[in-house]
């Protein structure tokens, strides 16, 4: 009777070792070209806009919203950020995780944010997508449309080592 009990338990640790090691393979590398290029959001009129939209742009996509203090905190600086490296190809993409799309409009008139356009996960799509586990959270996807790199949390845009991560993307083909 104790075997028979204990066949389910050793099932189940089975399965969940096996997630964990799945998880950790495919979790610890970059995301492939075509998985980015399937990441679509909206922009301020309501239409529909995906990465390829940027083909062969340096992109930094930037998960965000009004109400997020760390957010609110960083967004300055990350359109300056896209103000100084737009010439070199630099695309930021400040994806809002706002309810209402008419708070990022106003919000950026408040900080006279003038280098960012209104982007918006509706529905959360992307967030839930890209797994994010909180915002802001920020992916460097190459020229390539490969995801390169994932920062979770408030980031100073303009610091030495944020930007040489920038210079890098930018310069990769």
């Amino acid at each position: 009777m104790i075997q028979l009990v204990s066949y389910p338990i050793v099932g189940a640790f089975t399965s969940i070792a096996i997630s964990l090691i799945l998880l950790f393979c495919f979790a610890s590398g970059h995301a492939t070209a075509a998985e980015a290029s399937e990441i679509r959001f909206e922009d301020a009129d309501g239409h529909e806009v995906s990465l390829n939209n940027f083909k062969g742009k340096a992109i930094i996509l930037n998960l965000w919203a009004t109400w997020c203090a760390p957010c609110v905190q960083e967004m300055p600086s990350l359109a300056a950020l896209q103000e100084k490296y737009k010439e070199q190809g630099l695309v930021v993409l400040a994806l809002s995780e706002d309810s209402s799309a008419s708070a990022v409009p106003a919000f950026y008139k408040s900080k006279s944010i003038t280098a960012l356009f209104s982007f918006f996960d509706k529905n959360h799509l992307v967030w839930r997508g890209v797994k994010a586990r909180g915002v802001p959270t920020s992916l460097f996807i190459g020229r390539d449309g490969t995801i390169t790199k994932t920062l979770e949390g408030p980031v100073k845009w303009l610091s030495p080592d944020i930007e040489k991560d920038v210079l890098q993307l930018i310069d990769k083909h």
